[in-house]
């Protein structure tokens, strides 16, 4: 791709005032992620074709790309306006209120406009198969799915299939999948991550472990993918590895309630430093709380006020001895 790169910068330098040749090199850098250098040759061709629905539905795409959500909203909607038979604007809009603004009746209405201008769109059904999925409607995520995989073998469609076949416990077609993912390509972090939780799931942990640290490899600002390692060096009895990853986990998201949680068990149970498990639990109850996650606030409450209240009543280091023996009995239970 590079010398395509280097062959539209000479005809853009030959002929600055043509907008083809923005997009041309605009869609170019957005399959190459450059997204911000694709959205400055989109602005360039607008500059010079004020009407140009190709050059507005594609900084819509890449604005959703960026997250500048409300940017890829007004692209979106103007070349809807300039061209309201073109599929691509539709799917951005589509992927905004199902994404950014949980409209999902709004959604499905352009998903399903986007299909009925390109019936053969992968992308279109794709994003829908990722709507109905979120919607629990199993069987026609899985409809969409194949439909898009027919079209387009593309390694995030097979990975969300997989998902869905996870879902329901369909664990070796969710394996098939995952690999075909990884198979199309190589660098996928996100298909390494749940291919990872599939291998935990199958007690396989030598395996799970090799996909959260390629995943992690691949993308090293993964929070999610540090917190699942900690859970499997947790389950392994290798605590201080299990510290380091939630650890880890919270500093790339100081909001990660599930990492506090986490960490506060390791804290409690295996450090015995209930001051710093206190201090985690609180935080993470504060966060389920903002999350509206009542049934974990609920049982994070319990935790808490059993060790204020056992600890108030403990005054010497052999009664508090024991009272850890306690807490790790409870908590084996709980397992």
């Amino acid at each position: 791709m590079s010398k395509v790169l280097e062959q539209l910068n000479n005809k853009i330098a030959s002929s600055p005032n043509d907008p083809s040749l923005y997009i041309e090199r605009a869609d170019l850098l957005f399959k190459l992620h450059q997204y911000k250098e694709c959205a400055d040759d989109c602005l360039k061709a607008i500059s010079l074709d004020n009407d140009n629905f190709t050059a507005y539905g594609l900084m819509g795409y890449t604005h959703y790309r960026l997250k500048n959500y409300d940017d890829a909203l007004i692209a979106a909607e103007k070349a809807i306006l300039l061209n309201p038979n073109c599929a691509l604007p539709y799917i951005v809009r589509g992927n905004i209120y199902s994404n950014y603004l949980k409209e999902n009746g709004k959604a499905l209405a352009d998903y399903n406009k986007a299909i009925e201008l390109d019936e053969n769109s992968a992308m279109a059904y794709y994003n829908r198969g990722i709507l109905y999925y979120n919607l629990s409607e199993n069987d026609k995520a899985l409809t969409d799915y194949n439909k898009a995989i027919k079209l387009d073998e593309n390694y995030a469609a097979y990975n969300n299939r997989a998902n869905l076949y996870y879902s329901l416990n369909e664990n070796d077609k969710a394996l098939a999948d995952y690999n075909k993912a990884i198979e199309l390509n190589e660098n996928y972090a996100i298909a390494y991550y749940n291919r990872g939780i599939l291998y935990g799931d199958l007690n396989e942990n030598d395996k799970a472990l090799a996909n959260y640290n390629k995943a992690i490899e691949l993308d090293e600002n993964d929070a999610s993918a540090y917190n699942n390692r900690g859970v499997l060096h947790r389950y392994l009895s290798e605590n201080d590895k299990a510290l380091a990853d939630y650890n880890k986990a919270i500093e790339l998201n100081e909001n990660y309630a599930l990492a506090y949680r986490n960490r506060a068990s390791v804290y409690h149970e295996i450090k015995h430093d209930n001051k710093r498990a206190l201090a985690d639990y609180e935080k993470s109850r504060e966060l389920y709380q903002n999350e509206s996650n009542f049934s974990i606030v609920r049982w994070l409450d319990g935790r808490i006020d059993e060790i204020h209240g056992r600890l108030s009543k403990v005054t010497d280091k052999e009664d508090k001895a024991k009272l850890i023996l306690v807490y790790q009995m409870l908590n084996m239970q709980k397992i």
